[in-house]
């Protein structure tokens, strides 16, 4: 945005200019005391600017026509991280993309702002964190495909994890009763990962044909089925 940066300088363009007064009627101001206007201007623009919405739903609910695509975000309001940029899907219901898998692991992912799809990366922790506290669900879909996906129940105990740090199935309430969705079937495990950390995302523990968004050691998957030949390219949004 293109700001005003104080009064013309008139004598940059030839122009004689003299402070109020003439010699011998006061001291001369004292340069070192002068005001500087621009910088002043500038704070005062900053002040007048909106504080950035807080998530992508907040977007899509002060502007219905919002379209998919890059909006500044502060989740955590002024005086904690500053805003940053993200990926909305507002077709979707304004969902905040915070992982894409693009078939690879996390611990294989870069870690950068933005995430964009079909790129593999995740948001850093703190950062998905802040989005987390601001949502109530989580969202895992294959990528481009809203219906191939699950999608947390609102407030359980998917979003409380994520907001921790931590994976989202972290506790036996994170089972398959708090999602919805046509891979509900895939959320089923047997065994306790809940010391597993994001940006590990799901860990369907002993169950072969479960789903498998993690990273420990060498044991690396973004994969609905476990046992499947191949990783799929899979994305975490919340909301």
């Amino acid at each position: 945005m293109q700001r005003w940066a104080g009064p013309l300088v008139l004598a940059a363009a030839g122009c004689a200019f003299e402070p109020r007064g003439t010699a011998g009627e006061g001291p001369t101001p004292d340069a070192d005391a002068a005001v500087d206007i621009g910088a002043t201007t500038d704070a005062a623009l900053d002040a007048a600017e909106p504080p950035a919405p807080a998530s992508c739903r907040e977007v899509l609910t002060t502007d219905p026509a919002a379209l998919d695509g890059m909006y500044d975000v502060d989740p955590d309001g002024p005086g904690g991280l500053a805003a940053f940029p993200v990926y909305c899907d507002m077709s979707a219901g304004g969902w905040t993309l915070i992982m894409a898998s693009a078939g690879v692991a996390p611990a294989d992912q870069a870690t950068t702002t933005p995430v964009l799809p079909g790129v593999a990366a995740h948001l850093p922790k703190d950062r998905a964190i802040a989005l987390a506290v601001v949502s109530t669900q989580v969202h895992i879909r294959t990528e481009g495909m809203p219906d191939d996906s699950v999608t947390s129940v609102p407030g359980a105990a998917p979003i409380e994890h994520l907001r921790a740090g931590r994976i989202v199935n972290a506790s036996t309430a994170a089972t398959a009763s708090a999602w919805i969705g046509a891979r509900v079937g895939r959320l089923t495990y047997s065994c306790d990962k809940s010391a597993t950390l994001y940006p590990s995302i799901y860990w369907a523990c002993g169950n072969a044909t479960g789903l498998h968004l993690m990273s420990s050691g060498t044991q690396r998957r973004s994969r609905w089925i476990f046992n499947a030949a191949t990783d799929d390219r899979l994305e975490v949004y919340v909301r």
